[in-house]
């Protein structure tokens, strides 16, 4: 299916590639054979650890208020069919309570109303439940229904134990006794796929005291995880149809190694584990496990939906909305949510042309058609090479008639001809899950012109075009509500491009550079959250039209290694063999990476221009999945670790691992190489347009046009911009600059005056008013090659060496603090803690914060500056040898200097005043 934006408007209109949203997920592409997928009925099933989930997270005590918590817990929750919950603690109003509990949180027609008995003191009085969301699995079905709950808590018993043989209570078995919900899945011609989902939280080791019976005293501690599997395996109820083993079964590292595995939910005996070792459900910055796990019975594993080109994996990970994200004042978790996937058995349809890649095109513009003069796409910016940009301003007379048209392809490969629709275009919204199981209400964006009614044509397009007149800026999404009820539910048979992502760009101004990039918001960005960033996207020009392209997004840390390498200018002229070799595995789905089965489709990212060639496209979807990826020469074998542990309070052991000396311990705990150490945290899109998989003339690559500036700041050690006649064309550069490295919402206007939100921008980026020669070099010149950061919160965790440039972070605790010799470095932080700073000789080291806690020591070179402001009076020091002044500013602020000169720390007022006058 294939939905399109034809004419032009004031605005630039792009057009991008995406994945089509068809009743279920389907991958489609343009070299399908002649059948489409034809999946009667899907549904995900979720489970998720909330970590310490009680009264007094939600906010119950003491009236806190919890609702940004809650709101994100609930976005998060909502993306299954039924999702069951580990570590309920409290009385259960975290769940099922008033006003605050996550019950009201939900969407309407969610039902979290159950919560199961509480588990002894063993078992930290934690509780199991659910919540059950009232979308279909099928077009016009029933929701998913719980049948009959079991808790293992409300039963006598007896069990029996480990060795086979000893009856035992349930609190002598498991620490958290499992909970057994049996729940009906809903499939066409009123069938249904009953399963018995087993709900578990396994005890991760044993204390100091006695085992429980029937287990061997002489084991590690660490065995308590494989102990309570066999348990639950020897203690079963009878299976009627499909069985699923879900939770945080701390299944992986310390607790439970792939040389234990063995005799636990056998293969021979018809289950199937989901979700590799080392692939990381915790949070843990240094070591990944896989401590949440599906285990399937045959009747459910045939429906887990995965593909032989490894697509689909059968399983889902929620990583960018949890990772580090503390709302509210409070961790979200530290597990991910996990997701099994699962789907009816497909049926194949023959169909009279092969399915095509639904694509978005702006068809303005070209050979003298459309609704402009003929071929008229505006001026030639000076700073720009190849195609530029239309300018509202200059390149669109009084009569230019700016209509935009809209129409589809393919509609008949899903609905008949004759049918009828409302089409809509909706203004995307980033927290917005549009191809998830909760329904979204539409508001079209044309206010009382939309939606428009169409009828789908014998050729499966719409009868006649829609039309759009003077789009505002912004980004859209296209859908088409085949129900007509103002809603769009996926499962319903309403049809949108992709889940997650922009459809239609507008655009009002043209960029210095051939290629930028932007976030979710549709505006400039040139820094990325790994967390938040839900797609990265690519916006080029200077491509010929209507052609297709590769595009490689290529690694700093992989290029800087390469002998010779001075940059992407110096690369133009010399050429760079073989783009793939430096461009991460964007395709590779969750990890581990593994270098000796890469292969260039995973690197890979295909495009096509338009007719003005010009393109658009998320080139990054969900960047933290991969910055959650280690990153191996090859798959290590199965590792052990059989350490005694000192008492059941103990740290995961994994937290640490990444510190010691203990291989085995690192092995097992996956520590080593993330995705961070090996391709870094700056990048750049780079597109083949020579078609030869190497870099050279006529390619394009995302650097910023720092031309003006360059020749401004030539032979002049004293200027500073902004500060002298002439330099509009200058400012107009840094503006632009600025905006994209600070991703500055509103932008800074486009206009040649040095504003105080320039200067403020400036401040912010280069620690000064206004630009000097030196900090032009040593900051912009640098950082102008580069495409764009993303900002990865583990990788500052560890002692890491900071290079000159501008980091900002919202929650940042750094052990030990480098800054490189002659390096500027600026830091904004919302809140966190830094360990010893260190500065190599002419180095400049800038710390700004909501509040900073200073806990080491400052160690400075010769000739190095080191400021550190806080808003308010908020800066602690509590370590050895570091050495404050405190000098209270007219605006309330708190500047807290350390000035150095040859290495001696300086401790008069004025000398924090001069140290912070960079």
């Amino acid at each position: 299916m294939k939905l399109l934006v034809q004419g032009r408007v004031s605005f630039v209109l792009w057009r991008a590639v995406f994945r089509a949203l068809v009743l279920f997920l389907f991958v489609t592409g343009a070299n399908l054979p002649a059948f489409a997928e034809d999946i009667p009925w899907a549904a995900r099933i979720g489970s998720w650890n909330l970590k310490n989930f009680g009264e007094s997270k939600a906010g119950f005590k003491n009236n806190k208020d919890r609702s940004a918590l809650m709101r994100r817990i609930a976005r998060v929750a909502q993306q299954d069919h039924i999702i069951f919950f580990q570590e309920v603690q409290g009385t259960g109003r975290s769940i099922k309570g008033p006003a605050r509990g996550l019950q009201h949180f939900m969407p309407a027609g969610w039902k979290c109303d159950w919560v199961s008995r509480r588990s002894t003191k063993r078992g930290n009085g934690e509780r199991y439940s659910y919540c059950v969301s009232p979308s279909s699995t099928y077009k016009d079905g029933p929701p998913i229904t719980v049948k009959s709950r079991v808790d293992y808590l409300d039963e006598a018993g007896p069990y029996t134990a480990v060795n086979g043989s000893t009856s035992v209570l349930k609190t002598n078995i498991w620490a958290r006794p499992p909970l057994l919900t049996t729940i009906s899945v809903p499939m066409p011609e009123g069938e249904a796929l009953e399963i018995q989902v087993y709900d578990n939280h396994l005890k991760p080791r044993y204390g100091a005291g006695p085992r429980v019976p029937g287990v061997d005293p002489t084991q590690f501690r660490n065995f308590a995880v494989a102990n309570e599997l066999i348990a639950l395996e020897k203690n079963l109820k009878a299976i009627n149809q499909g069985a699923l083993i879900l939770g945080d079964l701390n299944a992986d590292c310390t607790y439970f190694s792939e040389q234990k595995k063995p005799g636990k939910f056998e293969g021979a005996a018809g289950w199937t584990w989901w979700i590799d070792f080392g692939v990381r459900t915790n949070v843990l910055a240094d070591a990944a496990c896989a401590y949440d796990r599906f285990i399937t019975n045959a009747a459910v594993t045939k429906h887990v939906a995965v593909s032989d080109d490894g697509e689909k994996k059968g399983y889902d990970i929620e990583v960018g909305l949890i990772k580090n994200q503390t709302l509210s004042g409070v961790l979200v978790s530290d597990h991910y949510k996990v997701s099994l996937l699962l789907e009816g058995i497909k049926k194949k349809k023959p169909k009279a042309q092969p399915m095509k890649t639904p694509v978005l095109v702006s068809l303005a513009g070209m050979n003298g058609t459309g609704n402009g003069p003929s071929g008229k796409t505006g001026k030639k910016r000076k700073h720009s090479s190849g195609l530029s940009f239309p300018n509202a301003e200059t390149a669109f007379a009084p009569n230019y008639k700016t209509k935009n048209s809209f129409n589809a392809q393919n509609l008949t490969s899903w609905l008949p001809a004759g049918a009828t629709a409302n089409f809509y275009i909706v203004k995307y919204d980033e927290a917005v899950e549009y191809g998830g199981v909760a329904d979204v209400s539409l508001k079209d964006a044309r206010g009382s012109n939309g939606p428009t009614a169409i009828t789908i044509a014998t050729d499966g397009t719409f009868g006649t075009d829609v039309e759009w007149l003077n789009a505002p800026a912004g980004g859209y999404k296209l859908v088409l509500d085949v129900n007509k009820d103002g809603i769009l539910n996926i499962k319903g048979g309403d049809i949108v491009n992709v889940d997650s992502g922009i459809d239609l760009l507008s655009y009002p101004k043209d960029f210095h550079s051939d290629i930028v990039t932007l976030g979710d918001n549709h505006l400039l960005r040139g820094q990325f959250s790994e967390n938040r960033a839900q797609n990265i996207y690519g916006l080029a020009k200077g491509l010929g039209p209507d052609t297709p392209y590769k595009g490689y997004i290529v690694s700093r840390k992989l290029l800087a290694q390469t002998p010779g390498w001075k940059g992407w200018a110096d690369a133009r002229e010399a050429g760079l063999s073989n783009l793939a070799q430096y461009a991460i595995p964007i395709n590779q789905g969750y990890g581990p990476i593994l270098f000796d089965e890469l292969k260039p489709k995973h690197k890979e990212i295909s495009l096509t221009s338009d007719a003005l060639g010009h393109a658009f496209l998320p080139i990054w979807k969900k960047p933290a999945v991969h910055f959650n990826m280690r990153a191996l020469d090859t798959k290590p074998s199965p590792a052990s670790w059989q350490r005694d542990q000192a008492d059941d309070k103990v740290e995961d052991p994994c937290l640490t691992a990444w510190k010691g000396k203990d291989k085995a311990l690192k092995a097992v705990c996956n520590a080593g190489h993330s995705f961070s150490d090996t391709y870094g945290t700056a990048f750049n899109f780079v597109i083949d347009v020579n078609h030869d998989g190497h870099f050279g003339a006529g390619d394009l690559v995302d650097t910023y046009d720092v031309g003006d500036m360059r020749k401004y700041f030539e032979g002049n050690d004293d200027k500073k911009l902004g500060t002298d006649a002439g330099d509009g064309a200058t400012i107009v550069e840094y503006k632009d600059f600025l905006n994209a490295r600070l991703n500055l919402i509103p932008p800074l206007d486009a206009g040649p005056a040095y504003t105080a939100a320039t200067k403020a921008a400036s401040n912010r980026y280069a620690c000064n008013d206004y630009l000097t020669r030196n900090e032009f070099l040593k900051l912009v010149v640098p950082d102008s090659d580069v495409g764009f950061y993303v900002v990865d919160q583990d990788v500052y965790r560890q002692e890491r060496e900071f290079g000159s440039g501008f980091y900002e972070y919202e929650n940042l605790n750094i052990n030990a603090a480098k800054v490189k010799k002659g390096a500027t470095v600026c830091a904004d932080i919302e809140k966190g803690s830094l360990g010893t700073i260190t500065t190599g000789k002419d180095a400049t080291f800038e710390v700004r914060a909501e509040n900073l806690a200073i806990v080491g020591s400052v160690r400075a070179g010769n000739g190095s500056k080191i400021c550190l402001v806080a808003k308010a009076t908020t800066i602690q020091a509590t370590g050895v040898g570091a050495t404050l002044l405190f000098a209270p500013e007219p605006t309330g602020a708190t500047k807290i200097a350390a000035g150095i000169a040859g290495g001696v720390i300086l401790l008069s007022t004025a000398a924090a005043n001069i140290a912070c006058a960079f």
